[in-house]
């Protein structure tokens, strides 16, 4: 079972992405948030930075666009296949009502002939520069209904889609309720790619009953739940039928640790996984502290690294029960050595991640 990584907006940029890649095992793959496409097209910094290869680690980290017009959307294909990535996500999944309002993302499922009209578009339009390069599409069920899962289906087979991506929620649930097993089943029976199941993967048992349902499925991509938890993907990997997590955490005795006031003027360099041992929250502490590093290192400013960092605990704070005050507190600060003694407050506390 493959276990990739969610592009997140705001949350698992490439400092996140650098970060848990040394600090954890078990993601096969990290998708980027989406670059959006434009007529002009041209990047914004912050997209740049986050796709640069200098921030990535080839084949482990794939980029995502959300589309525009077809032949846009071929121009920054060539541009990421210049940059040397071989795979790209197309985003027709993203829920937020900016987008959907524009007809992107998961708005476009509610029309499904201009899905079909654009996949063709850029299928047909692919140029020998781009010859070897994967396209992956990341989809939910439907926009407003499930009443045209049957078409979408036929319309991801009319193409050679890499694989396809199924957030198991309509476009206008957003993340709330729960995932739809029965529509995400159809898709498990009729599309003839493979096919990656998203949606509420937290535990060990979320995945084991997820296998028992769909046996064949060969890939989970997994976001909320990996922030978290930062540990998830390994658990599931080392307990694939669920039941506990290692009784030791590989990370080493003194690894990189984050000044309270981080003076970082660049990017991190990538090194190998870190060994060593210590327990799953002293592991967890290393990684808060290398990720407000690593943030600064990007912004160079200490009012956007924590914003970045109250991205994270917004999911975070689930794991340490009890913390919501000082997390409300985390939200209203403003410079870094306020946020790093409230954060260490919450990190002193009970830490009950899933399992």
């Amino acid at each position: 079972m493959e276990i990739y990584c969610a592009p997140m907006q705001g949350v698992t940029g490439w400092p996140f992405r650098m970060t848990h890649l040394r600090h954890y095992d078990g993601v096969d793959r990290y998708y980027m948030p989406f670059i959006s496409v434009h007529q002009s097209r041209a990047m914004k910094g912050g997209e740049k930075r986050d796709m640069d290869p200098a921030h990535n680690v080839p084949g482990r980290m794939v980029p995502q666009l959300l589309p525009g017009r077809a032949e846009d959307s071929l121009a920054y294909m060539e541009m990421l296949a210049d940059a040397g990535y071989d795979e790209v996500s197309l985003n027709f999944g993203c829920p937020a009502r900016t987008v959907t309002t524009k007809h992107k993302g998961a708005g476009i499922l509610a029309e499904p002939s201009v899905l079909d009209a654009y996949l063709e578009h850029l299928f047909t339009g692919m140029t020998d520069r781009l010859s070897n390069m994967k396209v992956t599409v990341k989809t939910r069920v439907g926009m407003d209904d499930r009443g045209q899962i049957d078409e979408l289906i036929r319309i991801y087979n009319r193409y050679p889609v890499a694989q396809v991506q199924v957030h198991a929620r309509l476009g206008k649930d957003a993340y709330d309720g729960t995932p739809d097993l029965d529509a995400f089943r159809r898709f498990y029976e009729g599309i003839t790619h493979p096919l990656c199941y998203n949606g509420d993967i937290r535990s060990s048992e979320d995945l084991r009953n997820l296998q028992e349902a769909f046996p064949e499925l060969k890939a989970v991509m997994i976001g909320r739940g990996m922030i978290a938890d930062p540990m998830l993907a390994e658990k599931l990997k080392a307990h694939p039928q669920g039941g506990g997590t290692p009784d030791e955490a590989r990370m080493p005795e003194s690894g990189n640790q984050v000044k309270a006031h981080p003076q970082g003027g660049g990017a991190p360099e990538h090194t190998e996984n870190v060994s060593g041992t210590c327990g799953e929250k002293e592991r967890l502490i290393r990684f808060h502290d290398d990720l407000c590093d690593a943030w600064y290192a990007d912004y160079g400013n200490e009012y956007p690294t924590i914003c970045r960092m109250m991205e994270i605990w917004d999911y975070l704070e689930r794991s340490f029960p009890g913390s919501a005050r000082l997390v409300r507190k985390i939200r209203k600060a403003r410079k870094l050595d306020v946020y790093m003694d409230l954060a260490r407050q919450i990190l002193a506390m009970d830490y009950c991640p899933s399992t």
